[in-house]
This record gives structure tokens, sequence and C-alpha cells, in this order.
């Protein structure tokens, strides 16, 4: 299953079994419901009787801004830029994000997408890397950000007005549903009826199945 995060990590989990070892690696990544997960941390198996069991929890794209050094490059080049103030629109600090990126990763699709409009403000910079930026100017400018596998976006994400419908089944989102009790008794016991200090109208009562 994958769990998605409003400006947190996105993540999947992946459970199987083998009669033999699998070599997973940090950096290795594969493709689910489709969007990419790498592994980060190392895969140790459990013995499940005469098998391996592999758990794995995989971490979106989010995470590889954590690689990356953020600097403001111009014609002299990085130098000391890292450790700065930068003064900067929304758009600005995303171009250079994305110049970061590609600086580390030449080879992939790294892209900013939406970016809200805002004014120029000051972002301190004390050698920090691409995520905890992304994470500073979506405070600065009260907003959120959102990694789309290689593009990033600086924006309010909007919030869908319809509920999400969830049941069980296969691609229903639910595997169980499940109704915890409190101690040995009934959910509901007692039902009480409280109302105004005037009747109903007349031909009208309360019914309660």
């Amino acid at each position: 299953y994958v769990n998605y995060s409003l400006m947190a990590d996105d993540t999947a989990y992946d459970e199987f079994l083998s009669r033999y070892p699998v070599n997973l690696q940090a950096g290795d990544r594969c493709t689910l419901l489709g969007r990419t997960f790498f592994v980060r941390d190392a895969v140790i198996p459990v013995l499940d009787v005469t098998r391996l069991k592999y758990q794995l929890t995989l971490y979106s794209t989010r995470n590889e801004l954590e690689k990356a050094k953020y600097f403001i490059s111009d014609a002299t080049g990085y130098g000391i830029t890292a450790d700065t103030v930068y003064n900067c629109t929304p758009d600005q600090l995303i171009d250079q994000l994305i110049v970061n990126m590609l600086r580390l990763q030449p080879g992939k699709p790294w892209a900013k997408g939406t970016v809200l409009a805002g004014a120029l403000k000051d972002i301190t910079l004390q050698n920090n890397n691409c995520l905890e930026i992304l994470e500073l100017a979506a405070s600065t400018w009260e907003t959120h950000y959102h990694i789309d596998e290689y593009t990033v976006h600086l924006r309010k994400t909007p919030v869908a007005d319809a509920p999400v419908e969830l049941a069980v089944g296969p691609g229903l989102g639910l595997r169980t549903v499940t109704a915890n009790k409190s101690g040995s008794t009934d959910i509901i016991t007692r039902l009480y009826a409280y109302g105004s200090n005037l009747n109903n109208p007349t031909g009208q009562r309360l019914s309660i199945p």
C-alpha cells in the first residue's frame, strides 16, 4: 500500500516471501501505483518457517532533495553561497532549487511545476539541503509544497469538496472494516431524545427504529 502525505514523506509498504536471499540495496527503486519509490535503508529479512520474509518501507522522490545542498549559482560558480541571505521570489527560489537538483542528478527530469506569485523576501541559507529550503519557503510564503515525481510545486494544495469514499475490496481502499467496543457491552446501550418546550405539529411524531 501507499501512504500519501501533505508536505511529508510519501511512503510505500511492500511485503513478500522468498526461498532465497534477495539483494536489495539502498537506492534500488520500483514503480508502484504509478509512482517511483526508493529503498532508503538496509533491508534485513526474518525467517518465516522455511522462507525469508521481507518487509520494506520505500520512500518517494521527496527524499532525493535531502541529498543536494542548496547553493546560489551565478557567474562566479557556487563559492560560499550556501551560507548567506538570499533575497528572492518563490519563482526564483524554486528555479535555483531545480539547478541544484540537476547538478546532483543531471540524468533526472527535475522541473519546476506550479509556483505561487509572491513578493521578494529574505531567505537565510545556512548550508541547508534542498528539502530544508523547500520547507522554509512554504513557511515563509505561507503555502504548501508538493513533489510530483520530479516536478516541484510551491502552491496551496486544493482540498476536494467531495469526501473520499472507501469500501472493502480490490482497488476500493480498504482491506477490512472492524468495530472496537469499549468493554464487553454493546456500543449503544441507551438512547435519549431531547427537544424544545414545544410539541411537534399535529400529525408528526418522533420515530426511532
